[in-house]
């Protein structure tokens, strides 16, 4: 059993280069919802070049678990990547990723969401040895390697890790391998 729990890993050139990666992979009628606090260069990664090529994006405060998972009932495109950062950046915001997961894969199972929904937390904050997202139903996990798992800024790095459990997460790894 490795540290992170994962079926997968991909590592990319950074951490930027892993969230595109994660984006891309949806292609276009795609919409991710963010939380209202989280790393700045996927929010302007999201409105200024993905939102180009039919990704769009919605803000919403992720501490209140059901105000997310209203959302993304409401999401009306094929894909809703459901982004999660714990703790965020930079305000150290923490979330109930078991929560969200759960919550969102018993809204699918009950059919009220026509969307497939992927779970990403970026955990750049929280290295593996700390918190395990991919345990809690996630079905990626992200890591900017240059902060935490490279400890002294002088690596660039993203590693992207795919749950074992999710068949959401067994979807996807294919194409994240096809664009590392």
């Amino acid at each position: 059993d490795n540290l992170a729990a994962a079926a997968t890993c991909c590592a990319f050139s950074s951490g930027m280069a892993s969230v595109n990666a994660i984006l891309t992979a949806h292609g276009s009628s795609t919409t991710v919802l963010i939380p209202t606090d989280l790393y700045h260069g996927v929010q302007t990664l999201l409105a200024d070049v993905l939102g180009n090529v039919g990704i769009t994006y919605q803000r919403i405060d992720f501490r209140d678990s059901n105000a997310v998972i209203q959302q993304a009932k409401m999401v009306t495109t094929d894909n809703v990547v459901v982004w999660m950062e714990s703790p965020s950046n930079p305000q150290c915001h923490v979330i109930d990723i078991d929560d969200i997961c759960s919550m969102l894969q018993q809204a699918a199972v009950d059919g009220v969401m026509s969307a497939k929904i992927t779970t990403v937390v970026d955990s750049t904050m929280c290295p593996p040895c700390l918190t395990q997202p991919l345990r809690l139903g996630a079905d990626l996990v992200l890591h900017s390697g240059t902060k935490y798992l490279g400890g002294h800024s002088d690596v660039l790095l993203g590693v992207v890790t795919v749950s074992p459990w999710t068949k959401r997460g067994q979807e996807i790894a294919p194409r994240l391998k096809e664009i590392q």
